[in-house]
């Protein structure tokens, strides 16, 4: 069976789940603006039983390229940790 034959068997009047009963989806739907504004207990907690999908999200102004780590550390020269351990 085709994938998306698959997820609309999972539809509910025609619509998925987390719009047709967002209590029994396994996404948490939020705008930026409720993730920043949700506690870190109150995001935990989702993510217990759901995945998060942050919705109207602001673009960062910065990338992965030089620029965007000199954001990190001035000198770009200068060893230093990321995730852990060097």
């Amino acid at each position: 069976m085709e994938v998306g034959a698959l997820v609309e068997r999972g539809y509910v009047n025609g619509l998925p789940l987390h719009i047709a009963h967002p209590e029994r989806s396994v996404f948490k739907i939020m705008t930026e603006e409720e993730y920043q504004s949700s506690s870190i207990k109150t995001i935990q907690n989702h993510l217990r039983t759901k995945h998060i999908i942050v919705t109207n999200r602001v673009k960062s102004q910065y990338c992965f390229d030089e620029r965007g780590l000199r954001t990190l550390r001035s000198n770009m020269n200068d060893a230093f940790t990321v995730q852990g351990s060097w």
